[in-house]
């Protein structure tokens, strides 16, 4: 397991110094990352208070399936690593992804040049209609107060732990060589490939930013149907301001950065989905229900387009069986010899 901890610090480490050069090519701070962000890891740590119940109960899981209590110790210990690590990960993911507009000016492009040809492609693949209408029409049929208070729980905490500490659930759960290479590098390709370069390549507010950025009033009726639900109170009503606050201000914050497409909910979601399948038939149901669900909340809450979620989920799943295949391909041909 070494080697792989090893793999995942340096991954990180390579991905601290492109956030160091970025952060010194676009603000001439070269310390930026080091000290505004690096700064700021700690606040992560607040989402292990927040999941305090499924830490207690994946501990439980680790103890019970460990063969003594050195080889407990040991897991523990890899564990807290890769959470620092970890940690370190997602601040310079934030620290790119929060200057993802300003690379985009580097190129010559404008602020969220494809929120318009995703507003488009929603309403073409959703029978003309925009699909935020399909989803608070069917919270309305289910009670709007319930459905926001659950979808803040599941959106914003339930889905932090294992999305964010996935690597670090991973050895404290003794799962063997090939399972911890292979999820990890679905998550490093959520998070890197997916958040940063896919992101970048296609720059999107999502609905929630459209009117304010392209001066437009195309979902002001999306903004009126929150209101008769009570939104404006809700954490997702904040998060929406805290974003925009720190993109008018060029800030710098965990969890800051405006950047739809594609999703890193359902994304991350999805990695997590397909890890609880390979654990048991039951808790797969139970990841796919969740994903399905956060793909309907991220519709909802105007952060993304209905295709954000859907490029991340097929993109996700279009990875995990195209490494199971190639590792099926490297066993047989490793059994031949």
């Amino acid at each position: 397991m070494g080697s792989l901890m090893n793999l995942f610090i340096g991954a990180t480490l390579a991905y601290f110094c492109l956030g160091t050069v970025i952060s010194y090519l676009l603000r001439g701070d070269p310390y930026f990352v080091a000290g505004k962000v690096l700064g700021a890891t700690p606040e992560t740590a607040v989402i292990l208070t927040y999941t305090g119940s499924l830490v207690i109960v994946l501990l439980l899981a680790s103890y019970r399936t460990s063969q003594d209590m050195r080889a407990f110790a040991k897991r523990i210990a890899l564990s807290l690593v890769a959470l620092v690590v970890a940690s370190i990960f997602l601040a310079v993911f934030s620290s790119i992804k929060t200057a993802l507009p300003y690379i985009a000016d580097a190129f010559g492009l404008p602020h969220f040049f494809a929120d318009p040809t995703f507003a488009w492609l929603d309403r073409a693949l959703h029978f003309g209609t925009d699909p935020w209408v399909f989803t608070h029409q069917a919270v309305a049929a289910l009670g709007g107060a319930f459905f926001v208070d659950v979808a803040a729980i599941v959106y914003a905490v339930i889905w932090s732990l294992p999305a964010y500490y996935l690597p670090s659930i991973l050895f404290l759960m003794g799962e063997d060589r090939a399972t911890v290479r292979h999820f990890i590098s679905l998550y490093l390709f959520a998070w890197v490939v997916l958040g940063n370069v896919v992101a970048l390549a296609a720059l999107s507010g999502g609905p929630i930013y459209y009117d304010i950025i392209h001066g437009t009033q195309h979902y002001a009726a999306m903004f009126a149907s929150f209101a008769e639900n009570g939104w404006n109170e809700t954490m997702f009503a904040r998060q929406q301001g805290m974003l925009w606050e720190a993109y008018t201000t060029e800030d710098q914050a965990i969890g800051s950065g405006i950047s739809a497409f594609p999703s890193l909910h359902v994304a991350m979601a999805t990695v997590t989905a397909l890890y609880m399948s390979e654990k048991h038939a039951v808790l797969g149901a139970v990841g796919w229900i969740t994903t399905l669900f956060i793909l309907f909340a991220s519709v909802w809450n105007g952060y993304h387009y209905a295709i954000d979620g859907y490029v991340s989920l097929l993109a996700v799943i279009g990875l995990h069986y195209w490494l199971r295949k190639r590792r099926g391909a490297r066993q047989t041909a490793t059994q031949a010899l």
